[in-house]
């Protein structure tokens, strides 16, 4: 009955209802906490820790927690240390009390109809009943939630949201174009973060977010500093809060952006040696200047421009990595790559709508070690000529060799319908012991051998092509003497071929001239055929 209940606008000192007595003075805090009370975002035992520093400069005899939910027992061991800090601290005062006085006081429930407190119990009842109306009761209680936050303040509406790592977000939205001006919230940071090799990528992101306005982290464990001042209602973080990070978003612009242009020039020429096109992806405006970060059509390239208020520009690019991009997109990136290198001439020219910018700048000496060879470019060629060829379409693989490079110049000679050189080293040959004795007879001064497939299987990284059918022959000699003349029925008979003069087995796509006797079948499920003392005419004088 002596009881009074304080106004908690502007802030209530820690009480929202207290009993003087000329003797005594005892205070209650409620707190609509309906979820667990943990030091984890969002941190309410901090909250109730603050409360009790306002309280305790009333002087009071006891203070009560009074909260819709009952303590667990981690947080009755944390609610009983409080009173290390403050003796005044008497009961937790959770939903058993609170539904104990209201069965058993009418007029304490009439009282509260008109008091936050049943208000408090009203919404722990709805957020804890069942959602058994599925994703449309969600989204009513949702609503019905939503509408008492938007009463917090005049100026600005908090939405709740999530982040990637599941953890919660309130978003402060302006209710009006002037909510900035009329009640502003500045944020106040200072970060003591060392010089050392271990933070270097740290405080190169924190100088481009200041500098161009992108995203950067600061750990809490640099953070020495940080004060948020705002509208009181908005209860925002005091000094004392405890931070595990800092986030600091980008806010880009992503529509009506310029497209980009590098083209490079040599000392001589009227037209560039090399082009490539860009679409600008974002821009961020900071302290420093703008920030323009644009990639190429292929998804290979990226191209950072940092304009400058000092009228300077920068540029850098850095290759992305695209799984998926096949070896013909990937050529004019290369090919830029490739002549970025002094005595040339790099152009950017920047194109929104009908306005244009051209910036000419002169290009550095490029140490050898970085330069793209001509070699990997020669390989990426070919890779798009033979899938263009074959219509055997694959990515370009992540990391080949000079093998690779080798084979892919030689199969691209290969499907242009040269005699290439395809293997070396002999070649067994396991033979129909019925025939030995006729093999030995027509193969006394040598010959060639040919061993033709219906396709073969020519790996680059994890892809897979098929030439279709192929054939190759050479110039050979064999050991007779080491093949017995008559063998036991059932063994195993075989003649080892050894090319003539170390040479190579020469090979063709398609399907050879059927005209040599067979042989047997190679190891590699090859036909293999031989004509004595006959060359092939379709392979004379191949290229080596």
């Amino acid at each position: 009955p002596d009881g009074e209940v304080i106004d908690g606008r502007g802030g209530d000192g820690g009480r929202e209802f207290q009993v003087r007595m000329p003797e005594s003075l005892v205070l209650y805090e409620a707190k609509s906490f309906t979820d667990r009370i943990r030091e984890r975002s969002p941190n309410r035992r901090a909250q109730v820790q603050r409360s009790l520093v306002s309280a305790a400069r009333h002087q009071p005899d006891a203070w009560h927690l009074v909260v819709p939910i009952d303590h667990n027992p981690d947080e009755l061991r944390w609610f009983d240390r409080l009173r290390d800090d403050f003796a005044f601290v008497d009961r937790w005062r959770g939903q058993t009390w609170l539904e104990e006085q209201l069965a058993q006081h009418d007029d304490l429930l009439r009282y509260a109809t008109a008091d936050k407190l049943l208000e408090y119990v009203r919404q722990y009842k709805l957020e804890t009943e069942a959602l058994a109306g599925g994703v449309p009761a969600l989204l009513d209680r949702h609503r019905a939630l939503e509408m008492p936050g938007d009463t917090i303040s005049p100026h600005w509406r908090p939405v709740i949201g999530s982040l990637a790592d599941g953890s919660t977000v309130v978003e402060l939205q302006p209710k009006h174009p002037a909510a900035a001006e009329q009640a502003p919230i500045t944020f106040r940071i200072t970060a003591a973060v060392p010089v050392d090799p271990t933070t270097e990528l740290l405080r190169d992101r924190l100088r481009a977010s200041m500098a161009f306005g992108t995203a950067a982290e600061i750990p809490g464990e640099y953070i020495s500093e940080f004060a948020v001042t705002g509208p009181p209602e908005l209860g925002l973080p005091g000094p004392e809060a405890r931070l595990q990070r800092i986030l600091i978003s980008e806010l880009p612009d992503t529509e009506n952006l310029p497209t980009q242009t590098l083209a490079v020039h040599g000392p001589n020429s009227a037209f560039p040696i090399a082009t490539l096109s860009f679409q600008t992806a974002r821009r961020t405006v900071g302290q420093a200047g703008a920030r323009l970060v644009a990639r190429d059509h292929a998804n290979c390239v990226e191209l950072i421009s940092e304009a400058c208020l000092d009228r300077t520009l920068r540029i850098r690019l850095q290759a992305l990595d695209n799984p998926l991009a096949p070896p013909a997109s990937v050529l004019p990136s290369l090919r830029l790559m490739q002549a970025l290198c002094a005595p040339n001439t790099l152009v950017l020219t920047v194109r929104l709508g009908q306005n244009q910018i051209t910036e000419t700048m002169q290009l550095p000496h490029v140490p050898e070690v970085n330069r793209i060879e001509d070699e990997v470019i020669g390989f990426v060629q070919n890779l798009a000529k033979i899938q263009d060829a074959l219509h055997q379409p694959f990515p370009l693989p992540p990391t080949f060799t000079g093998y690779d490079l080798d084979l892919a110049a030689r199969l691209v000679r290969l499907i242009a319908g040269e005699a290439v050189p395809w293997r070396q080293g002999s070649v067994t040959v396991g033979l129909d012991p019925a025939g030995v004795g006729e093999f030995k007879q027509q193969f006394q001064a040598g010959g060639a051998l040919r061993v033709s497939w219906h396709d073969q299987e020519i790996a680059f990284g994890d892809h897979v092509l098929h030439t279709g059918p192929i054939y190759m022959i050479g110039a050979v000699t064999v050991n007779l003497d080491a093949i017995p003349d008559h063998p036991p029925p059932g063994d195993e008979v075989a003649a080892t071929f050894d090319l003539v003069g170390d040479d190579w087995f020469h090979a063709r796509l398609g399907t050879p001239p059927d005209e040599h006797p067979l042989i047997g079948e190679q190891a590699a499920r090859g036909r293999v055929s031989y004509a004595p003392a006959i060359p092939d005419p379709t392979l004379e004088q191949p290229e080596s």
